[in-house]
């Protein structure tokens, strides 16, 4: 397949893309491993659609003149996430990649021009991929490339004892998913899929403990102009909004065709919380048409088994309006205090980690799929002598190589329309919540 140069790559950042996106592709690590596993009782309803052509590249191909595609990752509704790595050095400790591709078809969407639009407005958060290129290499294929990530928390939580984490775990995890969403609200903008499988921890050791939030295919701006195109304010709802999303995850509103505003991602995290903490939602096995009332109906004793104080956060969400902002501290504090009680301290293993509660189970795992992975890479060599890839890709088990507060300081600065305050940023932004100094909640 012939791509065009570098410099003749075309900007996906000048192409205009629908409200309405297609695609929820992952650029995990995991997620080739994660395409065959079992599905549950009821699938979930997805906006995405199946049918779109998705374009396909040989193991081995050269893109853009630097990016050689070793594996395949996934492939979701329109287009196909594949792992490269790098043809030059300009990057030795970070040499893979994720480069999604889609075609440009009449009557569908260019979905990557949306999220390339938006990771490039995030690039100063921690929690989002770094995008390394993006654009179109033909007249008929656009592509982003960025950032590897780990697992996602979807995987991790289904192969953990009884498919759920532990509270140390999953609250601490909950507090890097919020400041992830909001940092995605503070530059005006819905994930609108919110959920365990659209986030992932990082990739490489360095950033094993940081979390990403992923795939902002349905993301849409909440924010428009005024009529004299001087200040910004909240978009004007619609009458009857398009049901996107994931029916286990989305608010009650998404199922009443009401608009989603920030609140309605809030909903979503409360429920992915839910789900981490106890391995199952009250309405996993609901049908469709029944899902809503349930959700309703559940409300009141989704924390019965605890921690009882989340019931806090669902009463600040049941407050919110359409254009309300939530109040993030306040959701923050809530979990703070929690892990404050229960002695959980930041600097603790996660469940996966050496030290962690479930930590032989996943190495236990790791090695079987390592040995999957050389059993299938064997085959592969053996069919087509010059291809060196494998089937999927793990966690990067080298030594780290940067520090995260290097990559930080590379980081280009917020922008202007971030809408706190440069002290206010400081305190929400924080990752270092000492809970064993935090008896009393702060941080």
């Amino acid at each position: 397949m012939t791509t065009k140069s570098q410099n003749e790559l075309t900007d996906l950042s000048t192409i205009t893309s629908s409200e309405t996106p297609g695609t929820t592709t992952s650029t995990t690590a995991e997620t080739a491993t994660t395409n065959n596993a079992a599905a549950p009782a009821t699938t979930d309803r997805s906006s995405s659609s199946e049918s779109r052509k998705k374009p396909e590249f040989e193991i081995g191909t050269i893109i853009d003149g630097k990016w050689k595609v070793l594996s395949e990752l996934g492939r979701g509704g329109c287009g196909i996430v594949y792992c490269v790595e790098r043809c030059d050095d300009t990057n030795p400790s970070h040499p893979k990649a994720a480069l999604k591709a889609e075609y440009v078809l009449k009557h569908y969407t260019e979905t990557l021009a949306a999220e390339a639009n938006i990771l490039r407005k995030l690039q100063w958060s921690r929690h989002v991929c770094q995008l390394y290129a993006c654009g179109r290499i033909t007249n008929d294929i656009n592509i982003v490339c960025m950032s590897l990530a780990g697992p996602s928390l979807s995987y991790l939580r289904r192969h953990s004892p009884q498919q759920r984490m532990t509270y140390s775990t999953g609250l601490r995890i909950a507090l890097h998913c919020l400041s992830a969403i909001e940092d995605l609200h503070c530059i005006g903008y819905l994930h609108r899929d919110i959920k365990a499988s659209n986030f992932a921890v990082g990739y490489y050791a360095s950033e094993a403990r940081t979390i990403r939030i992923l795939d902002f295919g349905f993301a849409r701006s909440y924010l428009s102009w005024d009529s004299t195109k001087t200040y910004l304010e909240s978009r004007r709802p619609r009458s009857r909004a398009p049901f996107l999303g994931t029916d286990r995850y989305c608010s009650t509103n998404v199922h009443k065709r009401i608009e989603q505003g920030r609140r309605d991602d809030c909903w979503s995290w409360l429920f992915m919380l839910v789900e981490l903490l106890y391995g199952k939602l009250p309405w996993r096995d609901v049908s469709s048409k029944k899902i809503c009332q349930v959700k309703e109906d559940s409300l009141a004793t989704l924390f019965r088994h605890g921690p009882v104080e989340l019931y806090s956060a669902l009463d600040h969400l049941q407050s919110l309006k359409y254009e309300s902002r939530p109040n993030y501290d306040h959701l923050r504090e809530i979990i703070t205090k929690i892990c404050a009680s229960r002695g959980f301290k930041f600097s603790d293993p996660y469940d996966w980690e050496a030290g962690g509660e479930n930590y032989e189970v996943f190495e236990q795992l790791k090695d079987n799929s390592t040995t999957t992975a050389t059993r299938e890479t064997r085959t592969a060599t053996s069919a087509s002598p010059n291809s060196t890839s494998q089937k999927f890709e793990h966690f990067e088990n080298s030594e780290p190589g940067e520090s995260f507060v290097e990559i930080l300081d590379r980081q280009p600065s917020p922008p202007a329309e971030k809408f706190v305050s440069s002290k206010q940023e400081k305190k929400n932004k924080r990752d270092d919540y000492h809970f064993e100094d935090a008896k009393d909640g702060t941080k």
